[in-house]
C-alpha cells in the first residue's frame, strides 16, 4: 500500500523557512470511476479524487501532451489545469485542478491531437466527475468579508469586550470600526456584521500606526493610533469595563516623540503589568522607550521605567522584539536594522535597563526594511525574518546561534516583492509559515520552503493583514485589508500538503468542557481518506500526555487498525478519563498514526477534581489531663457542583516524634462525598500525659490518590512528676561525683517512685563505676574514681507507675596533660581562617612546627619524657607528589615538616594538607599512670590553585545528512579564545577521521580574548564504517591549556554506499568556468542506456538527459528548448534499462 506526499501534522511547531525538501512521490493505487467512451488506441483514462490520469501508448514527452491537449468543462468553463508527468511510470500523465476545482456532476471534455502520441485520429473522451474534489492545495474554506467601509488602511485582531472571543478592528481612512466576534463554530458566521462600533477620525490620514493591546489592564484590549506626521499627539480608544462594548476616546501626548516614526511596537519592557511603547524615530537615529503607567484608569506614557532615548549609529529601518538571550531569560530584547546594513541588539536587563550587545552586531547583505521573529532552525532560540528595503523578491532569515555572537544570515527568492510579513502556522502542520504581502497578493512558505499563494487581487495597504485563531480550530486565520472591505481568510486545518494518504477532519475534542477525574466523556474523531488506500494503525494519546499519567484514552466504538479507502471516512468514538487533579486537557493531543504519516487533534478543556474543605480547618481540645477525655467533630464539604470525591479511609498521624493518642469514634469506610454534600467525623481526645500533644487527622482519598490532613492538638498543664535538670559536670581524674545529682517532686500524694538504673547512651563501658540509691525525694550517686579520661552520657529515668520522665546527664573527666602545640610558618593558610589563592606556576612553601610548650604533669610526673613524632602521611591527594614533604627535628626537641611544591597547569583546584603530631609518655615504673594515653594534635593547611592561563574552546561542525562513500564533504572548526588573549606558539588542532589522522591546523598567535578563528576543510569517507570525525587541540608544553571539556569535539556521520551521485550539487551554470555543469554518476555497470528526467517543483518536466559521446550524463542548467532555467530546487528521476528508478534533488544557483 503506497501513499503520496505529506504528513497530516507535525509533532511540534517549527519554522522551516529556507530549507527546501521535496517529498518522494510514489505511484498511487488509483481506481477508475467512469470512462466514456473508451479512448482509441488503448489509452486508459481514470479519475481519482483530485486528479485525472491517462497514459499514451507510445513514448511521449510532456511538451507533446501540452501542445495537443484541449480541455473543457461543462460546469466550469475554461480550466487552468496543472499537467505533470508521472516520475515513476513512463507515458503516464496527471491533470490536477489549479485555480478551480472538479465538482460532483461536472463533465470534463478532454481532447488529444494524437498523431504524435500513437492515435490515428487523436483521442477524445468525456469524464463524469463522481464526487466533489477540493482546490489543489486544500488551502482555505470560503472567505468572509467585513464591508461597507471607505478605503481600508490596516486591520487587527483583539478582544475589545473581554468575552474571550476574538473581535476585528478595521482602520479606514475616515473611521475606525470594531466588529464584535461571535462564538466560534465551524462553518458559521464569525463576526456580527449588524452590531459594530464605529468612530469618526479627524486628520489621522492613511499613514496611522494601528496598535492593539490592553493598555489599562482591565481585561479588554484598547486601540492606540500614532500618525506619521504628528507622532507625539496620539489617540486612544480605551475599552470600557468588559462586556459594555463601548470605548472612551482620549487624546494623549507621547513625550519626546517629535520626529516621524519608522516603526512602533507595544511590548512589556519593565516589571509592572502595563504594556510599554517602543518607537524608532526618523532623522535623529534614536530608539525611544516610553513606559506606561495607569492613573485613575487612564494610561500615561513617559520615561518612568526603562530609560531612553538610545542613540543609534545610523538611520533605523525596522524594529523586532523577542527574547534573544541564550539561554532565554524571560525578558523582551530589541533588534534594530540600520541603513548601514547591520542589525544591532539591546538586551533587557531584568526590566531595569537596555544594554547594547556589541558582540552580537550582525552584518546584513542588504538593507532590511521590516522584521518579524520566530524559531527558524528548530533550536529553541528566537531568530529574525526580514524583507528588504526597497522592496525586493529576496527574503532573509537571521539565525540566533549563541550568546553574544552575530546572527547567521540565510536568504531565498519569492515570486513577489513583499512590503510586509508575518509568521504563523496557517496550515496546521505544526511548522510555522512565513507569510508575505506586496499589497496585491499574499503568499506563504510551507515546511518544505515551497511558495503557496494565499490570496490574490488584493488592494491593501503595506500593513494590511493580521493573524489570530478566530474559529477555534487551533489554526491562525488571516484578516486582510482589501480595498473597501476587510477579508477574512480562514486558516487551513488540513494543510497545504496537496494529495495525501489520509487527512484529519477539522475538529477539536472536548472543547470548553470539564471532565471529572475518574469519570469519562466520549466524543467522535474522524479520519478522511484523501487519495490512496491507507492503513490507520493506531489512535492514542501523545507521548507527553502518556508520560505524565494525567489521562487515559480508550476507543469505545470503531475498529483500529483499519484500512481506509480513498474518499471514505473512518470515525471512532474515543473516551477520555482524567487521572490527576488539575490536569489541563489542552496540554494533550490525540495522535492518529497511519503507515504514511502522523496527525494530531488537540484536546481543549480541563480535567476537574472535587475539593474537600474541612470545617473547622484545625481542631484544638484545650487543657485536658488524664483520665479525662474531650470530643470534637470535623466536617468535610465537597464544593464541586459536578464531581464526586471518594474517601477510602481515615487515620491518625503523629507530628514529628511527639506523642499522639486519639481515637476516631466513627471512622468512615470507603465513602463517596457527592457534589454539594459533606461528611462529618467525630473524634475523642485521650491525653497521654503532661505537655503539648500534636497529631493530624488524615483522609485517604481516591480518584486521584491524595491525602487530606487536618491538625489536631491538646495539652495537659498539670504534670504528676517533675525534677530539676542536672548540670553538665567536669571533674579531674582524682575527683568524684557530687552526692546530689537530681531532685524530684510529685504532685500525686501517696505515689511510689521508682528509680531505674542509668542507661548508657554513648556506649561507655564499666570503667566508669556508678552506685545509685533511691532515697526519699532525692537521687544520690557516688564515683569511686578510675582511669577513665573523656566524656560520658547516660539517661536517668523515674516513674510513679503511670507517668515516666527521663533526663540525660553528661560529664567529662579531664586529662592533666596538654597535647602537642602546632603552628604554621609560610604562605598557606589555616583552614579555619580561610583559603589562600595561589596562581598556577607559583611555588608554595611553608613549614609546620610541633612542640610541647606547656607541661602540666603533677609531681613526680615531671621526670617523664614526652618525645614528639609525626603520625601518618599528611598528603592524601594524588595530585601532590610525596617528595613535596620533608620532615625533621629541631635542636630544642620540637619537630618540623617542610612543604615545597609548584603546581602546574593541570593542578587547579582546592587542597587540604593534614598534619598529626603525637606525644608518648615514657615514665619510670610506679611514677605515672600505668596505662598512660598518647596525646595527639591535628593541624590542617588549606590553599587553592587558580587557573590563570588562557583557555581555548573548540566546536566542530560537519554535515548531518547522509554522505556517500568516496564523496567529499566539508567540515568547519571554530576555535575561540575564552578568557585571555592567546599568545603561545606551537599549538595546533588535529583532525581525525575514524581514528586516523586527517589534517592538522596550526593555531595562530595573537587571538584576542573573545575572538574566534575558523578552519574549513574537506574529508572523503572511503568506507561506510568511517562514521566519526573528531578534532582536538594539541598543546606544545606545560603551562598552556585548553578549556576543560572543550578542547575536543566530534561528530557522528551517516555514511552510505553511493548508488547515484550528482556533483556538484548545488551548481552554478553561469558560464564562469566553475561548477557550470552537474554530472549524474553511478558506479554500477548496466547494459543499455540510462536516462535522467528533470522536473520543477510543480512536477513539470524540464529536461530529459542521456549519456553523451563520452558516456557521461551532464546537465548544463538549460531546459529542452535550450533556455536557462530559473534558480531553485529540481527533482530528478534516474532510470536504467533494468527498470530501476533513483530519485533526488538538485539545486541550481545563480
Amino acid at each position: 500500500m503506497r501513499c503520496l506526499d505529506g504528513a497530516m501534522t507535525g509533532s511540534a511547531i517549527r519554522f522551516f523557512f529556507f530549507i527546501a525538501a521535496i517529498a518522494e512521490l510514489r505511484p498511487a493505487g488509483a481506481q477508475p470511476l467512469l470512462v466514456e467512451p473508451d479512448p482509441p488506441g488503448g489509452t486508459v483514462l481514470e479519475t481519482v479524487r483530485d486528479r485525472v490520469s491517462f497514459r499514451t501508448n507510445r513514448d511521449s514527452s510532456i511538451e507533446d501532451i501540452e501542445s495537443s491537449l484541449l480541455l473543457r468543462s461543462k460546469a466550469l468553463g475554461r480550466l487552468e489545469p496543472a499537467l505533470t508527468a508521472d516520475p515513476f511510470e513512463p507515458n503516464l500523465y496527471h491533470l490536477l485542478p489549479a485555480m478551480g476545482a472538479w465538482r460532483a456532476g461536472d463533465r470534463v471534455d478532454i481532447r488529444l491531437a494524437g498523431e504524435g502520441l500513437g492515435f490515428d485520429k487523436g483521442a477524445h473522451w468525456f469524464v463524469d466527475v463522481a464526487s466533489t474534489i477540493s482546490v489543489t492545495n486544500y488551502l482555505f474554506p470560503p472567505d468572509q468579508y467585513l464591508a461597507g467601509l471607505s478605503m481600508v488602511v490596516d486591520v487587527g485582531y483583539g478582544d475589545f469586550d473581554g468575552d474571550d472571543i476574538t473581535d476585528a478592528c478595521v482602520l479606514a481612512e475616515e473611521r475606525i470600526v470594531v466588529f464584535w466576534g461571535l462564538p466560534c463554530a465551524d462553518g458559521q458566521l464569525l463576526f456580527d456584521k449588524t452590531d459594530r462600533y464605529s468612530y469618526e477620525l479627524v486628520a489621522l490620514g492613511r499613514n496611522a500606526f494601528l496598535n492593539i493591546g490592553d493598555l489599562d489592564d482591565n481585561g479588554a484590549d484598547d486601540i492606540l493610533l500614532i500618525t506619521e506626521s504628528q507622532p507625539e499627539r496620539a489617540f486612544m480608544l480605551l475599552a470600557r469595563d468588559p462586556g459594555l462594548r463601548l470605548f472612551r476616546p482620549i487624546p494623549t501626548k507621547l513625550p519626546g516623540l517629535d520626529h516621524d516614526p519608522v516603526d512602533v511596537k507595544l511590548i512589556h519592557l519593565d516589571n509592572d503589568q502595563y504594556i510599554d511603547l517602543l518607537f524608532l524615530a526618523d532623522g535623529v537615529n534614536q530608539l525611544r522607550t516610553l513606559s506606561n503607567k495607569v492613573v485613575d484608569g487612564v494610561p500615561f506614557f513617559g520615561p518612568f521605567g526603562v530609560p531612553g532615548p538610545i542613540q543609534l549609529p545610523a538611520d533605523p529601518l525596522a524594529l523586532a522584539t523577542g527574547d534573544f538571550t541564550v539561554p532565554p531569560d524571560g525578558y523582551a530584547d530589541i533588534a534594530v536594522s540600520l541603513a548601514t546594513r547591520r542589525i544591532v541588539f539591546f538586551e533587557n536587563q531584568n526590566g531595569h535597563a537596555l544594554t547594547e550587545k556589541t558582540q552580537a552586531r550582525t552584518p546584513t547583505s542588504e538593507e532590511i526594511g521590516a522584521m518579524e521573529t520566530g524559531d527558524a532552525d528548530q533550536d529553541g532560540l528566537i531568530d529574525i525574518i526580514g524583507i528588504e528595503k526597497p522592496a525586493n523578491t529576496r527574503v532573509h532569515s537571521f539565525l540566533n546561534v549563541a550568546q553574544d555572537a552575530p546572527f547567521i544570515e540565510r536568504s531565498r527568492n519569492l515570486s513577489i516583492a513583499p512590503l510586509t510579513l508575518g509568521v504563523a502556522d496557517i496550515d496546521a502542520d505544526r511548522f510555522a509559515n512565513g507569510i508575505f504581502s506586496d499589497g496585491s497578493r499574499l503568499v506563504a512558505l510551507d515546511r518544505n520552503s515551497i511558495e503557496r499563494v494565499i490570496a490574490t487581487n488584493l488592494n491593501g495597504d503595506k500593513r494590511g493583514f493580521d493573524l489570530s485563531d478566530v474559529n477555534c480550530d487551533g489554526v491562525p486565520d488571516l484578516l486582510v485589508a482589501n480595498g473597501t472591505r476587510a477579508q477574512l481568510r480562514l486558516g487551513n486545518p488540513i494543510g497545504f500538503g496537496g494529495v495525501r494518504g489520509a487527512l484529519l477532519r477539522p475538529q477539536r475534542l472536548f472543547r470548553n468542557r470539564s471532565v471529572c477525574v475518574a469519570e469519562t466523556e466520549a466524543e467522535t474523531l474522524c479520519v478522511v481518506g484523501a487519495f490512496c488506500p491507507v492503513e490507520v494503525t493506531s489512535i492514542s494519546l501523545d507521548s507527553a500526555a502518556t508520560a505524565s499519567g494525567a489521562f487515559e484514552l480508550d476507543i469505545v466504538r470503531g475498529t483500529v487498525p483499519s484500512t481506509l479507502p480513498p474518499g471514505d471516512t473512518l470515525c471512532v468514538e474515543v473516551r477520555l478519563t482524567p487521572l490527576q487533579s488539575g490536569a489541563a486537557v489542552d496540554s494533550a493531543s490525540v495522535l492518529v498514526v497511519t503507515e504514511c504519516d502522523t496527525g494530531s487533534v488537540l484536546l481543549l478543556g480541563e480535567g476537574k477534581v472535587a475539593e474537600l474543605l474541612p470545617s473547622p480547618p484545625s481542631l484544638g481540645f484545650g487543657d485536658v489531663c488524664p483520665p479525662d477525655t474531650a470530643a470534637g467533630t470535623i466536617c468535610f464539604s465537597n464544593t464541586s457542583a459536578e464531581c464526586r470525591r471518594r474517601i477510602v479511609g481515615a487515620f491518625l498521624e503523629t507530628v514529628e516524634e511527639g506523642p499522639c493518642s486519639f481515637a476516631v469514634v466513627d471512622p468512615p469506610g470507603e465513602t463517596d462525598v457527592e457534589p454539594g454534600s459533606e461528611l462529618c467525623i467525630e473524634i475523642e481526645f485521650l491525653p497521654p500525659g503532661f505537655g503539648l500533644f500534636d497529631c493530624k487527622l488524615g483522609l485517604a482519598l481516591a480518584d486521584p490518590v491524595d491525602t487530606l490532613r487536618v491538625p489536631l492538638s491538646g495539652r495537659c498543664n498539670n504534670p504528676p512528676i517533675w525534677y530539676r535538670d542536672p548540670s553538665d559536670l567536669e571533674i579531674c581524674e582524682a575527683d568524684t561525683f557530687p552526692t546530689q545529682l537530681l531532685d524530684y517532686r510529685t504532685s500525686d500524694v501517696g505515689d511510689s517512685i521508682v528509680c531505674y538504673p542509668p542507661q548508657w547512651i554513648d556506649g561507655s563501658d564499666d570503667r566508669i563505676l556508678l552506685d545509685w540509691t533511691c532515697e526519699d525525694k532525692a537521687l544520690a550517686a557516688r564515683h569511686p574514681g578510675g582511669d577513665y579520661i573523656g566524656w560520658a552520657l547516660f539517661r536517668l529515668t523515674i516513674t510513679d507507675g503511670f507517668d515516666e520522665v527521663s533526663r540525660e546527664v553528661r560529664y567529662e573527666v579531664l586529662d592533666v596533660n596538654d597535647p602537642p602545640l602546632l603552628d604554621l610558618d609560610g604562605a598557606a593558610t589555616l583552614c579555619s581562617i580561610g583559603s589562600a589563592e595561589i596562581d598556577e606556576g607559583t611555588e608554595i612553601v611553608f613549614r609546620v612546627n610541633a612542640s610541647d610548650l606547656v607541661d602540666r604533669l603533677p609531681p613526680p610526673a615531671e621526670t617523664c619524657e614526652s618525645p614528639l613524632s609525626w603520625v601518618g602521611d599528611p598528603i592524601d591527594d594524588p595530585r601532590i607528589p610525596p617528595e613535596a614533604i620533608e620532615q625533621g627535628e629541631n635542636p630544642d626537641g620540637s619537630i618540623y615538616a617542610d612543604f615545597r611544591w609548584t603546581p602546574g597547569f593541570t593542578d587547579s583546584g582546592d587542597y587540604i594538607v593534614t598534619f598529626i603530631a603525637c606525644e608518648d609518655l615514657l615514665c619510670p615504673e610506679n611514677v605515672c599512670n600505668p596505662n598512660p594515653s598518647t596525646l595527639c594534635d591535628t593541624f590542617q593547611v588549606c590553599f587553592t590553585v587558580r587557573d590563570i592561563l588562557p583557555d581555548l574552546s573548540l566546536r566542530l561542525t560537519a554535515p548531518v545528512e547522509t554522505i556517500d562513500v568516496d564523496e567529499p564533504a566539508d567540515y568547519e572548526i571554530v576555535l575561540r579564545s575564552e578568557r585571555a588573549s592567546w599568545l603561545h606558539e606551537g599549538a595546533s588542532v588535529d583532525v581525525e577521521l575514524a581514528g586516523a589522522p586527517l589534517q592538522s591546523w596550526e593555531i595562530p598567535v595573537g587571538i584576542p580574548e573573545g575572538d574566534s578563528v575558523v578552519f574549513s576543510g574537506t574529508f572523503t569517507p572511503r568506507m561506510p564504517t568511517q562514521t566519526r570525525l573528531s578534532a582536538c587541540i594539541a598543546l606544545p608544553a606545560q603551562g598552556i591549556e585548553a578549556d576543560d571539556g572543550n578542547n575536543c569535539d566530534e561528530v557522528e556521520l551517516s555514511i552510505r554506499e553511493g548508488r547515484l551521485r550528482v556533483r556538484p550539487n548545488p551548481f552554478t551554470p553561469n558560464a564562469d568556468g566553475f561548477n557550470d555543469e552537474a554530472e549524474f554518476i553511478t558506479r554500477e555497470i548496466h547494459i543499455g542506456e540510462p536516462r535522467v528526467t528533470l522536473y520543477d517543483i510543480h512536477g513539470r518536466s524540464v529536461r530529459g538527459l542521456r549519456a553523451n559521446i563520452e558516456g557521461r550524463i551532464v546537465w548544463d542548467g538549460r531546459d529542452d528548448e535550450g533556455r536557462r532555467v530559473d534558480a531553485g530546487v529540481y527533482l530528478y528521476i534516474y532510470r536504467d534499462p533494468g527498470h530501476r528508478h533513483l530519485s533526488g534533488e538538485i539545486v541550481v544557483a545563480r
